[in-house]
């Protein structure tokens, strides 16, 4: 049997093999790399070692018997057996796709619960789920101590769920405050989730955002002021999808010009198709980095208050991030419903090297 074909064949393979697991980082990889070891330890095995004949010589000498240099060829089979099942894992695995799931407020649902993988339709097994959950630090009320530790755990969060799933497909869901949605998107800027899950209240269930590409969907408009203050230094950008922001809800803010950028018939789950939603965040950042040049020579500060779904929230930080020497000053605000004030706190969530920080408190 000429086994020579075979050490060459098996030479090239684990190369290929080698070489395709030294590109690979994540830690998820480790069961198929494992198995893809151990077949090449026993291809490698299979064959008589250096070692093997030198020993073999040796005992030539002083028994006058041959050693055996016969290969082994059930080690070589299992070996190449190995191989093949180790590729094939690997193969599943890159297939999975991360989440990143956002708990900020009490609702608290996850994509890999089994009810909702199954009305999805999607592989359990190939799911990948990651929690930003800060719900028991901001029902303690938030001042700069929690704000702080909400802030950092974002950043954590993000620069994990972006090295874990740097060669997978990505996705995004959550039900936490704005602000705080808004400033995890600045940490993904060169993250982009492909992804797009949103709670569908009416119905109790998860819905995934529609990937096609010819889609009708109604128009973003915008409304500025007739008279602008071409004098202020500061003013409100009120986006609604979800519930149109009157303009009596903004008395926290004083006396500002105010620019809404809305949907005629707000109301739940507007947003139905990727396409959709790139269009409007799109029709945002543009109009967000016209208002100086436009109207306010003089603005240095925008605040943003917004009664959208938690996709769009991230897409707008992430645009944002990627053009803050763009944009002016934008702090994002909380609403609260029943208060003293509806909008109690907003969060910066760009940044100037010098003047302020991202994620700086601002109490209104």
């Amino acid at each position: 049997m000429n086994y020579m074909l075979i050490v060459l064949v098996g030479m090239v393979l684990i190369f290929f093999i080698v070489d395709m697991i030294a590109k690979i980082v994540s830690p998820d990889n480790s069961l198929g790399a494992g198995i893809i070891a151990a077949g090449m330890e026993l291809i490698v095995g299979a064959f008589p070692a250096l070692i093997d004949n030198v020993l073999g010589l040796l005992s030539f000498q002083i028994t006058g018997k041959q050693a055996s240099d016969d290969v082994n060829i059930w080690s070589l089979v299992t070996g190449f057996v190995l191989l093949v099942v180790g590729i094939l894992v690997l193969l599943f695995i890159r297939d999975r796709f991360y989440v990143l799931n956002m708990f900020g407020l009490y609702s608290q649902r996850e994509i890999g619960d089994k009810q909702n993988v199954k009305q999805l339709k999607l592989n359990d097994y190939k799911i990948r789920e990651r929690f930003i959950d800060f719900v028991n630090v901001f029902n303690m009320g938030i001042d700069e101590k929690t704000n702080s530790i909400i802030v950092n755990k974002i950043e954590e969060e993000c620069t994990k769920f972006k090295d874990r799933s740097a060669e997978f497909k990505k996705g995004f869901t959550g039900t936490a405050p704005i602000p705080y949605t808004i400033l995890a998107g600045t940490y993904l800027v060169d993250c982009e989730p492909k992804i797009f899950f949103e709670w569908k209240r009416e119905d109790e269930k998860f819905i995934q955002l529609s990937t096609k590409k010819k889609a009708n969907f109604p128009e973003l408009k915008i409304k500025e002021m007739d008279n602008p203050n071409v004098n202020a230094e500061s003013i409100i950008v009120a986006i609604s999808t979800t519930r149109r922001i009157k303009k009596h809800q903004l008395k926290d803010f004083g006396e500002q010009d105010i620019i809404e950028i809305y949907l005629d018939d707000c109301k739940d789950n507007n947003i139905t198709y990727i396409k959709q939603l790139q269009n409007y965040r799109k029709v945002i950042l543009d109009e967000l980095e016209a208002l100086g040049r436009k109207n306010y020579p003089h603005l240095n500060q925008i605040n943003l208050v917004a009664s959208i779904p938690s996709c769009m929230s991230l897409e707008i930080g992430r645009m944002i991030a990627q053009n803050n020497n763009r944009v002016k000053k934008i702090v994002a605000y909380h609403f609260v419903n029943q208060g003293t004030k509806l909008y109690p706190f907003g969060i910066a969530v760009t940044e100037s090297q010098g003047q302020y920080k991202k994620g700086e408190l601002i109490q209104n």
